[in-house]
């Protein structure tokens, strides 16, 4: 036997395995070659009715089953009650969402960061002491307005 005849005969053995004994279920690109490898071929013949075979038990030891009529609708009805959940917590999380608390507290770090290590970023030459301050006219005037009677 030539090398590609025994590759096309494993290729048609994997097929039947694969589609089983049932010609309307193989390829259509091969459907053709494979009637010719089964009935012209004592191996294509012994495969054939191997694989019809199968077939059969498989048709008699797992029967189809049908779905319950009501399964599709609670289902459906499942599916968008999960679908409400999610639009939900969507919704919450955009009101509560981090990304403006990100930037306060960002702003709130470079803030502190500039005060801490440049403190005279204002009033580079002005000092203020507290007993200017406290010694000052205003603070005089408000003492003085603030008797009772």
């Amino acid at each position: 036997m030539s090398k590609s005849r025994i590759n096309n005969e494993a290729r048609y053995r994997q097929l039947l395995e694969s589609y089983g004994a049932d010609p309307s279920k193989w390829p259509s690109t091969t459907a053709e070659e494979l009637r010719d490898w089964t009935s012209g071929s004592e191996d294509g013949k012994a495969h054939l009715q191997a694989a019809e075979e199968i077939d059969l038990l498989l048709e008699q030891q797992f029967e189809p089953r049908k779905a319950p009529s009501h399964l599709m609708g609670a289902i459906l009805a499942d599916a968008s009650k999960l679908q409400e959940k999610q639009n939900a917590f969507h919704a919450l999380l955009q009101i509560f969402s981090p990304k403006p608390l990100s930037g306060f507290v960002a702003a709130a770090c470079v803030g502190i960061l500039l005060g801490t290590y440049s403190p005279n970023i204002l009033s580079q030459n002005e000092t203020v002491n507290v007993d200017d301050i406290s010694l000052s006219n205003i603070t005089i005037d408000w003492g003085g307005e603030s008797t009772n009677g």
